[in-house]
């Protein structure tokens, strides 16, 4: 495993303050591309390079939100930083981040899409997920488990 004192001196000269950075064993990089991705803007070239680097695509915080969960909250919650979280999906997409993965209240990045109608990003997630799956779980707020078909037979 790479040195976090690497990690800390990209960060400071991508422009981003890395916090407790002192205590080595305290932070992973894992744990920094979370926090990059629960930023308003997110820097997509920081995100690449975490993930280049030995990050989890599908590490997860307290809340049990996955990287690909907070880019999307982001896309959906922060319309004037729409492309920022859009690119964030992209790169995350792109490493293989389960979007069906769901943190404690039960959403994950698809049913998230799902719910505000983002017929663009629900493609990109049913196109993308994960290999061999042909059903989808979805959970909703009411607790029920609809399903939706995946007909990527690829």
């Amino acid at each position: 495993m790479k040195k976090l004192y690497t990690f800390a001196l990209f960060l400071t000269l991508s422009g981003h303050v890395a916090f407790g950075m002192e205590d080595e064993s305290e932070v992973t990089i894992s744990q920094l591309l979370l926090r990059d991705l629960q930023t308003s803007n997110p820097d997509t070239k920081t995100i690449r390079w975490y993930l280049e680097n030995g990050a989890n695509v599908n590490t997860h915080d307290a809340q049990n939100r996955t990287p690909i969960i907070w880019a999307t909250l982001g896309f959906v919650m922060l319309p004037q930083q729409a492309n920022a979280h859009f690119e964030a999906i992209c790169i995350l997409i792109e490493h293989k981040a389960d979007v069906n993965a769901a943190d404690k209240d039960g959403q994950s990045a698809l049913s998230i899409v799902l719910e505000h109608d983002l017929t663009g990003l629900i493609q990109l997630y049913l196109e993308n997920g994960p290999e061999g799956s042909q059903e989808i779980k979805v959970s909703s707020k009411q607790g029920s488990n609809p399903s939706v078909q995946n007909n990527n037979n690829e």
